[in-house]
């Protein structure tokens, strides 16, 4: 079975157990907290990987880790689980498949949006108002700035992109005129 498909499944039983203790956001809080600090900490990740550690040996090790993250008894519970059936390298898949199950359940919708240049809380505030009432409920917008747009925006959004950048704009002329 591929790891996306066990990662639904995951998601899918935490969020369950979550949303019986009204948890569900501080434990994605958590979990996506945990899984950035898995990525970016490769000797974490060697122990977690490597089988020469021992079951008790990386028991330890994440019980440390835990013990310095001020995580919630449930979010702590699911990550033990997590290592216990050796599923803990595929926390970020998990996050990703429980964000998506919880926005879907909560009606929200996630925006990607690249600017050329950086945007101010007004322009971030009137771009959130004008993709929600596009889509019908409520939009987190997450922000990247790429220069090489040279000016606009390209928003990302379920499954569709709106390219209002420059740089697509002159793309299209250049095509048109070879």
């Amino acid at each position: 079975m591929s790891d996306l498909v066990l990662a639904r499944r995951y998601a899918r039983a935490f969020l369950e157990v979550a949303e019986k203790d009204g948890k569900a956001e501080a434990v994605l809080a958590d979990l996506e907290g945990f899984a950035s600090l898995l990525g970016e900490a490769k000797n974490l990740r060697a122990v977690f990987s490597n089988p020469s550690f021992t079951a008790a040996e990386r028991g330890k090790v994440l019980g440390g880790v835990l013990d310095k993250a001020s995580l919630s008894p449930l979010s702590r519970q699911i990550i033990e689980y997590l290592l216990a059936k050796g599923r803990l390298l595929i926390t970020g898949d998990i996050c990703a498949a429980y964000r998506a199950l919880l926005d879907e359940r909560s009606g929200r919708k996630q925006a990607k949006v690249v600017s050329a240049v950086a945007l101010g809380n007004e322009q971030m505030k009137a771009l959130e108002a004008k993709l929600s009432s596009v889509v019908g409920g409520k939009v987190e917008v997450s922000v990247e700035t790429d220069t090489a747009l040279i000016g606009g925006l390209v928003v990302s959004m379920g499954g569709t992109v709106y390219d209002g950048s420059i740089r697509s704009q002159l793309d299209k002329l250049k095509t048109a005129l070879l």
